[in-house]
């Protein structure tokens, strides 16, 4: 039996930043004339996260599309707690040898260079045409596509999908058995067609 619990909530449970400061992202990464490129822009967010959220829009075309916005001054308060975290484990490695048996100050280097490609759209927008490619024609799995001219290192747009949150579809009982199959699969599909592997397969980004 499948159960979503109160804890798992918080990945989709951040206070979204307010508007201006949103629209001030997309000055400086789209253009002063950003709104030009759309028919209209949602100034209410579909969702908010840690380092960014999601606002729906439509194209001059009429194309329904989602832009995933960074955070204004996010990049620097990570690394200012990155900085932190790097001093911290030099400390602990030199107090507890245990520590340094660990490594703490290498696991810090991973993290905060995973977090730099995180930071980074353009690497999910290359990460993201590499998988619709290699899904293309998957009757279970969509990829959107990437308007790579509207995309920038911290503003990503892409195809608007319809679908509904994992947990919505646990309670209205209609969860096919067949989906644990494809959701397992896929990220192996990728791994050894592509080399590539998706590693936040969570109920919040899944859906």
């Amino acid at each position: 039996m499948i159960q979503v619990t109160p804890q798992m909530r918080i990945f989709v449970a951040v206070e979204p930043v307010d508007f201006p400061d949103i629209d001030g992202q997309l000055q400086r990464n789209l253009g002063k004339d950003w709104r030009s490129n759309f028919e209209s822009f949602n100034e209410q967010p579909l969702a908010s996260a840690s380092i960014g959220q999601v606002h729906e829009a439509v194209l001059n075309s009429g194309q329904r599309v989602v832009l995933k916005i960074q955070r204004p001054g996010i990049k620097p308060k990570i690394e200012s707690d990155l900085n932190i975290l790097h001093t911290a484990s030099g400390y602990l490695e030199e107090a507890f040898p245990e520590a340094h048996i660990m490594d703490l100050r290498g696991m810090v280097r991973d993290f905060a260079k995973s977090l730099a490609q995180e930071l980074d759209y353009r690497i999910e927008s290359n990460n993201m045409e590499r998988f619709r490619r290699n899904f293309a024609g998957h009757p279970d799995v969509h990829i959107p596509e990437v308007f790579k001219d509207l995309s920038t290192e911290q503003v990503l747009t892409m195809e608007f999908v319809e679908g509904k949150k994992f947990d919505r579809v646990i309670e209205e009982g209609r969860a096919p058995t067949s989906w644990s199959s494809v959701i397992s699969t896929s990220p192996t599909r990728c791994c050894s067609s592509t080399g590539s592997f998706t590693a936040t397969c969570t109920r919040a980004t899944c859906c």
